[in-house]
Protein backbone atom coordinates (compact mmCIF):
# COMPACT_ATOMS: atom_id res chain seq x y z
CA UNK A 1 0.00 0.00 0.00
CA UNK A 2 1.51 3.30 -1.06
CA UNK A 3 0.82 6.19 1.33
CA UNK A 4 1.46 9.71 0.07
CA UNK A 5 -0.83 11.96 2.13
CA UNK A 6 0.80 13.75 5.07
CA UNK A 7 -2.60 13.99 6.76
CA UNK A 8 -3.11 10.24 6.43
CA UNK A 9 0.34 9.56 7.87
CA UNK A 10 -0.33 11.78 10.88
CA UNK A 11 -3.65 10.03 11.47
CA UNK A 12 -1.95 6.63 11.41
CA UNK A 13 0.60 7.84 13.97
CA UNK A 14 -2.26 8.96 16.21
CA UNK A 15 -3.87 5.51 16.04
CA UNK A 16 -6.61 6.59 13.61
CA UNK A 17 -7.32 4.10 10.82
CA UNK A 18 -10.44 4.84 8.77
CA UNK A 19 -12.22 1.73 7.54
CA UNK A 20 -11.41 1.16 3.85
CA UNK A 21 -14.30 1.90 1.46
CA UNK A 22 -14.09 -1.66 0.13
CA UNK A 23 -14.86 -3.04 3.59
CA UNK A 24 -17.77 -0.64 4.08
CA UNK A 25 -19.34 -1.72 0.79
CA UNK A 26 -19.06 -5.39 1.76
CA UNK A 27 -20.50 -4.87 5.25
CA UNK A 28 -23.46 -2.98 3.79
CA UNK A 29 -24.58 -6.25 2.15
CA UNK A 30 -24.50 -8.06 5.51
CA UNK A 31 -26.51 -5.71 7.75
CA UNK A 32 -30.22 -5.39 7.04
CA UNK A 33 -32.01 -2.31 8.43
CA UNK A 34 -35.78 -2.67 8.14
CA UNK A 35 -37.04 -1.03 11.36
CA UNK A 36 -36.66 2.49 12.80
CA UNK A 37 -33.76 2.67 15.22
CA UNK A 38 -30.64 4.42 16.48
CA UNK A 39 -27.13 3.35 15.47
CA UNK A 40 -23.85 4.50 16.99
CA UNK A 41 -20.15 4.83 16.20
CA UNK A 42 -18.26 5.79 19.41
CA UNK A 43 -15.14 6.86 17.48
CA UNK A 44 -16.75 7.89 14.22
CA UNK A 45 -13.90 9.77 12.53
CA UNK A 46 -15.38 11.51 9.48
CA UNK A 47 -18.59 9.46 9.71
CA UNK A 48 -17.99 7.72 6.38
CA UNK A 49 -18.54 4.11 7.43
CA UNK A 50 -21.79 4.70 9.36
CA UNK A 51 -23.07 6.79 6.47
CA UNK A 52 -22.20 3.96 4.06
CA UNK A 53 -24.06 1.39 6.16
CA UNK A 54 -27.15 3.43 7.12
CA UNK A 55 -27.22 6.64 5.09
CA UNK A 56 -29.86 5.34 2.66
CA UNK A 57 -32.45 4.80 5.41
CA UNK A 58 -34.34 7.90 6.52
CA UNK A 59 -35.88 5.95 9.43
CA UNK A 60 -32.46 5.39 11.02
CA UNK A 61 -30.87 8.03 13.29
CA UNK A 62 -27.08 7.98 13.21
CA UNK A 63 -25.03 9.02 16.25
CA UNK A 64 -21.29 9.58 16.45
CA UNK A 65 -18.56 10.86 18.78
CA UNK A 66 -15.21 12.14 17.52
CA UNK A 67 -12.42 13.74 19.55
CA UNK A 68 -10.68 15.52 16.64
CA UNK A 69 -12.50 18.69 15.57
CA UNK A 70 -11.69 18.55 11.87
CA UNK A 71 -13.00 15.01 11.52
CA UNK A 72 -16.01 15.79 13.73
CA UNK A 73 -16.96 18.73 11.49
CA UNK A 74 -16.87 16.43 8.45
CA UNK A 75 -18.93 13.79 10.28
CA UNK A 76 -21.63 16.38 11.04
CA UNK A 77 -22.22 16.67 7.30
CA UNK A 78 -23.23 13.01 6.93
CA UNK A 79 -24.51 11.85 10.34
CA UNK A 80 -27.58 13.07 12.25
CA UNK A 81 -25.96 13.62 15.65
CA UNK A 82 -22.22 14.18 16.21
CA UNK A 83 -20.44 15.46 19.31
CA UNK A 84 -16.84 16.66 19.22
CA UNK A 85 -15.55 15.30 22.54
CA UNK A 86 -13.61 12.42 24.10
CA UNK A 87 -15.79 9.32 24.33
CA UNK A 88 -14.77 9.13 28.02
CA UNK A 89 -16.67 12.39 28.67
CA UNK A 90 -19.96 11.20 27.17
CA UNK A 91 -23.23 10.63 29.01
CA UNK A 92 -25.37 8.23 26.97
CA UNK A 93 -28.55 6.32 27.76
CA UNK A 94 -27.80 2.66 28.38
CA UNK A 95 -29.03 -0.06 26.00
CA UNK A 96 -30.28 2.50 23.46
CA UNK A 97 -28.68 1.46 20.18
CA UNK A 98 -29.75 -1.40 17.95
CA UNK A 99 -26.40 -1.40 16.13
CA UNK A 100 -22.91 -0.24 17.10
CA UNK A 101 -19.98 -0.01 14.73
CA UNK A 102 -16.77 0.00 16.76
CA UNK A 103 -13.37 0.65 15.16
CA UNK A 104 -11.57 2.11 18.19
CA UNK A 105 -8.16 3.82 18.29
CA UNK A 106 -5.23 1.47 18.62
CA UNK A 107 -3.35 2.40 21.76
CA UNK A 108 -2.84 1.76 25.47
CA UNK A 109 -4.61 3.58 28.29
CA UNK A 110 -2.42 4.16 31.35
CA UNK A 111 -3.94 3.74 34.80
CA UNK A 112 -4.03 6.62 37.30
CA UNK A 113 -1.12 5.14 39.18
CA UNK A 114 0.85 4.80 35.96
CA UNK A 115 1.76 1.18 36.83
CA UNK A 116 -0.43 -0.71 34.37
CA UNK A 117 -2.06 -0.20 31.03
CA UNK A 118 -4.98 -1.66 29.10
CA UNK A 119 -5.67 -1.78 25.40
CA UNK A 120 -8.07 0.97 24.40
CA UNK A 121 -9.73 -1.40 21.96
CA UNK A 122 -10.83 -3.58 24.91
CA UNK A 123 -11.79 -0.61 27.07
CA UNK A 124 -14.01 0.79 24.29
CA UNK A 125 -15.58 -2.64 23.78
CA UNK A 126 -16.57 -2.76 27.46
CA UNK A 127 -17.93 0.78 27.26
CA UNK A 128 -19.97 0.06 24.11
CA UNK A 129 -21.59 -2.97 25.72
CA UNK A 130 -23.48 -0.60 28.03
CA UNK A 131 -24.97 1.28 25.09
CA UNK A 132 -25.96 -1.70 22.93
CA UNK A 133 -29.55 -2.85 23.35
CA UNK A 134 -30.29 -6.53 24.06
CA UNK A 135 -30.51 -8.39 20.75
CA UNK A 136 -28.59 -5.52 19.14
CA UNK A 137 -25.70 -6.18 16.77
CA UNK A 138 -22.07 -5.19 17.27
CA UNK A 139 -19.55 -4.86 14.45
CA UNK A 140 -16.08 -4.75 16.04
CA UNK A 141 -13.11 -3.98 13.76
CA UNK A 142 -9.70 -4.44 15.38
CA UNK A 143 -6.18 -5.80 14.76
CA UNK A 144 -6.29 -9.60 14.81
CA UNK A 145 -4.44 -10.00 18.15
CA UNK A 146 -7.03 -7.86 19.97
CA UNK A 147 -9.56 -10.64 19.46
CA UNK A 148 -7.46 -12.74 21.86
CA UNK A 149 -7.22 -9.84 24.35
CA UNK A 150 -11.01 -9.43 24.30
CA UNK A 151 -11.79 -13.16 24.13
CA UNK A 152 -13.61 -13.39 27.49
CA UNK A 153 -15.95 -10.48 26.71
CA UNK A 154 -16.74 -11.64 23.17
CA UNK A 155 -17.35 -15.25 24.27
CA UNK A 156 -19.62 -14.19 27.15
CA UNK A 157 -21.89 -11.44 25.87
CA UNK A 158 -22.58 -12.41 22.25
CA UNK A 159 -24.34 -15.10 20.25
CA UNK A 160 -24.78 -15.61 16.47
CA UNK A 161 -21.08 -14.91 16.16
CA UNK A 162 -19.16 -14.42 12.93
CA UNK A 163 -15.47 -13.53 12.81
CA UNK A 164 -13.64 -12.84 9.57
CA UNK A 165 -10.48 -11.08 8.45
CA UNK A 166 -9.87 -8.45 5.80
CA UNK A 167 -9.41 -9.76 2.27
CA UNK A 168 -5.87 -10.65 1.25
CA UNK A 169 -5.18 -7.37 -0.55
CA UNK A 170 -6.00 -5.41 2.64
CA UNK A 171 -4.92 -7.80 5.39
CA UNK A 172 -1.24 -7.43 4.57
CA UNK A 173 -1.42 -3.70 5.35
CA UNK A 174 -4.13 -3.50 8.03
CA UNK A 175 -3.85 -6.85 9.85
CA UNK A 176 -7.49 -6.47 10.90
CA UNK A 177 -10.34 -8.79 11.76
CA UNK A 178 -14.07 -8.14 12.03
CA UNK A 179 -16.16 -9.62 14.84
CA UNK A 180 -19.94 -9.57 14.38
CA UNK A 181 -22.25 -10.72 17.14
CA UNK A 182 -25.70 -10.26 18.63
CA UNK A 183 -25.88 -9.18 22.26
CA UNK A 184 -27.45 -11.81 24.49
CA UNK A 185 -30.76 -10.94 26.12
CA UNK A 186 -30.44 -13.10 29.25
CA UNK A 187 -29.56 -11.21 32.43
CA UNK A 188 -27.18 -14.01 33.45
CA UNK A 189 -24.67 -14.77 30.72
CA UNK A 190 -22.37 -17.76 30.53
CA UNK A 191 -19.07 -17.92 28.69
CA UNK A 192 -18.93 -20.08 25.57
CA UNK A 193 -15.79 -22.15 26.11
CA UNK A 194 -15.55 -23.14 22.43
CA UNK A 195 -15.52 -19.48 21.39
CA UNK A 196 -12.91 -18.72 24.05
CA UNK A 197 -10.63 -21.46 22.79
CA UNK A 198 -10.81 -20.20 19.21
CA UNK A 199 -10.51 -16.50 20.06
CA UNK A 200 -7.33 -17.09 22.06
CA UNK A 201 -5.69 -18.53 18.93
CA UNK A 202 -5.87 -15.09 17.34
CA UNK A 203 -2.54 -14.23 18.95
CA UNK A 204 -0.96 -16.05 16.02
CA UNK A 205 -1.00 -14.20 12.67
CA UNK A 206 -0.39 -17.38 10.67
CA UNK A 207 -3.46 -18.99 12.23
CA UNK A 208 -5.58 -15.97 11.35
CA UNK A 209 -4.34 -15.76 7.77
CA UNK A 210 -4.62 -19.49 7.04
CA UNK A 211 -7.70 -20.56 9.04
CA UNK A 212 -10.04 -17.55 9.25
CA UNK A 213 -12.44 -16.74 6.42
CA UNK A 214 -12.20 -13.46 4.53
CA UNK A 215 -14.97 -10.88 4.62
CA UNK A 216 -15.77 -11.30 0.94
CA UNK A 217 -16.32 -15.04 1.46
CA UNK A 218 -19.41 -14.46 3.64
CA UNK A 219 -20.97 -11.68 1.57
CA UNK A 220 -24.21 -13.05 0.11
CA UNK A 221 -24.24 -15.95 2.58
CA UNK A 222 -24.53 -14.22 5.97
CA UNK A 223 -26.94 -11.45 6.95
CA UNK A 224 -27.94 -9.83 10.22
CA UNK A 225 -31.36 -8.28 10.76
CA UNK A 226 -30.95 -5.20 12.92
CA UNK A 227 -33.76 -4.86 15.50
CA UNK A 228 -35.77 -1.70 15.96
CA UNK A 229 -35.26 0.77 18.82
CA UNK A 230 -36.36 4.30 19.63
CA UNK A 231 -34.47 6.53 17.15
CA UNK A 232 -34.42 9.40 19.62
CA UNK A 233 -31.89 8.85 22.40
CA UNK A 234 -32.90 10.52 25.66
CA UNK A 235 -29.36 11.23 26.86
CA UNK A 236 -26.55 11.92 24.41
CA UNK A 237 -24.23 14.68 25.62
CA UNK A 238 -20.71 15.41 26.84
CA UNK A 239 -19.92 16.43 30.41
CA UNK A 240 -17.32 18.94 29.23
CA UNK A 241 -19.50 20.70 26.65
CA UNK A 242 -18.32 21.94 23.27
CA UNK A 243 -15.26 24.15 22.91
CA UNK A 244 -17.15 26.63 20.72
CA UNK A 245 -19.94 27.01 23.27
CA UNK A 246 -17.47 27.54 26.13
CA UNK A 247 -15.63 30.25 24.17
CA UNK A 248 -18.92 31.98 23.41
CA UNK A 249 -19.92 31.98 27.10
CA UNK A 250 -16.51 33.34 28.17
CA UNK A 251 -16.72 36.22 25.69
CA UNK A 252 -20.20 37.11 26.90
CA UNK A 253 -19.08 37.36 30.54
CA UNK A 254 -18.98 40.89 31.99
CA UNK A 255 -15.38 40.48 33.17
CA UNK A 256 -14.00 39.34 29.80
CA UNK A 257 -13.09 42.79 28.42
CA UNK A 258 -11.37 43.94 31.61
CA UNK A 259 -9.34 40.71 31.79
CA UNK A 260 -8.47 41.01 28.10
CA UNK A 261 -7.18 44.56 28.62
CA UNK A 262 -5.20 43.55 31.71
CA UNK A 263 -3.48 40.75 29.80
CA UNK A 264 -2.80 42.79 26.65
CA UNK A 265 0.87 43.62 25.92
CA UNK A 266 1.89 46.98 27.34
CA UNK A 267 2.88 49.77 24.99
CA UNK A 268 5.72 52.03 26.18
CA UNK A 269 5.97 55.43 24.52
CA UNK A 270 9.08 57.62 24.93
CA UNK A 271 8.77 61.21 23.71
CA UNK A 272 12.48 61.97 24.10
CA UNK A 273 15.86 60.52 25.00
CA UNK A 274 16.68 60.03 28.72
CA UNK A 275 18.38 63.07 30.33
CA UNK A 276 21.11 60.87 31.82
CA UNK A 277 22.39 57.39 31.09
CA UNK A 278 20.32 54.55 32.50
CA UNK A 279 22.03 52.88 35.46
CA UNK A 280 22.29 49.11 35.83
CA UNK A 281 19.70 49.20 38.60
CA UNK A 282 17.26 51.08 36.39
CA UNK A 283 18.05 48.74 33.52
CA UNK A 284 17.29 45.79 35.79
CA UNK A 285 13.88 47.28 36.60
CA UNK A 286 13.18 47.75 32.90
CA UNK A 287 14.18 44.16 32.24
CA UNK A 288 12.05 42.81 35.10
CA UNK A 289 9.01 44.73 33.89
CA UNK A 290 9.47 43.57 30.32
CA UNK A 291 9.67 47.15 29.07
CA UNK A 292 12.72 46.54 26.90
CA UNK A 293 11.64 43.24 25.46
CA UNK A 294 9.71 43.66 22.26
CA UNK A 295 9.25 45.48 18.98
CA UNK A 296 10.05 49.21 19.03
CA UNK A 297 9.72 52.02 16.54
CA UNK A 298 9.51 55.78 16.37
CA UNK A 299 6.15 57.59 16.16
CA UNK A 300 6.40 57.89 12.38
CA UNK A 301 7.01 54.16 12.07
CA UNK A 302 10.65 54.52 11.17
CA UNK A 303 13.66 52.79 12.73
CA UNK A 304 11.73 49.59 13.30
CA UNK A 305 13.75 47.25 15.52
CA UNK A 306 13.54 44.48 18.11
CA UNK A 307 15.04 44.76 21.57
CA UNK A 308 15.72 41.72 23.74
CA UNK A 309 16.86 42.22 27.31
CA UNK A 310 18.38 39.58 29.53
CA UNK A 311 19.66 39.61 33.10
CA UNK A 312 22.68 37.32 33.54
CA UNK A 313 23.11 36.06 37.09
CA UNK A 314 26.34 34.34 38.10
CA UNK A 315 28.08 33.27 41.31
CA UNK A 316 31.61 34.39 42.13
CA UNK A 317 33.60 32.70 44.89
CA UNK A 318 36.59 34.44 46.53
CA UNK A 319 38.81 33.45 49.42
CA UNK A 320 40.03 35.88 52.08
CA UNK A 321 42.78 35.29 54.62
CA UNK A 322 41.79 36.42 58.10
CA UNK A 323 44.05 37.70 60.93
CA UNK A 324 44.23 34.28 62.53
CA UNK A 325 45.53 32.92 59.22
CA UNK A 326 42.30 31.01 58.52
CA UNK A 327 40.73 31.12 55.10
CA UNK A 328 37.22 32.48 54.62
CA UNK A 329 35.27 31.60 51.50
CA UNK A 330 32.90 34.33 50.28
CA UNK A 331 30.26 33.74 47.62
CA UNK A 332 28.84 36.79 45.87
CA UNK A 333 26.05 37.09 43.34
CA UNK A 334 26.92 39.06 40.25
CA UNK A 335 24.19 40.47 38.05
CA UNK A 336 24.90 41.70 34.54
CA UNK A 337 22.64 43.13 31.90
CA UNK A 338 22.74 41.98 28.27
CA UNK A 339 20.66 43.76 25.65
CA UNK A 340 20.47 42.80 21.97
CA UNK A 341 19.21 45.21 19.33
CA UNK A 342 18.08 43.65 16.05
CA UNK A 343 17.33 45.66 12.92
CA UNK A 344 17.10 44.79 9.25
CA UNK A 345 20.73 45.85 8.91
CA UNK A 346 22.50 44.54 12.00
CA UNK A 347 22.43 42.77 15.33
CA UNK A 348 24.17 44.57 18.19
CA UNK A 349 24.79 43.29 21.69
CA UNK A 350 25.10 45.77 24.54
CA UNK A 351 26.52 44.48 27.79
Amino acid sequence: MEITSKTYLSELMAGFYATPNQVGAQLKQIFQFTNPGAVFDPTCGKGSILNTLCGDYDFIETYGVEIEKGRADEAKQVLNHVINAPIESMRISNESFSFIYLNPPYDYEISDAGKSSDRKEVIELERSLKYLAPNGVLCYVVPYHIVAAAAKILATYFSEVQIVRFDNDLFEDYKQCIFIGRKKTASKKSTNSNFMEVFELFKNENFVFEKIKTLSSIVGEVTYDIPGTNPNIKLFTSRIGSKEENIKLIKQHSAFESIKQALAPRVLTLDSQPIINVSQGQMGLLLASGAINGVLEEKDGKNHHIVQGLEIVSKHVTKERLEDESIKTVERTKREVSVKIITSEFVRKLQ
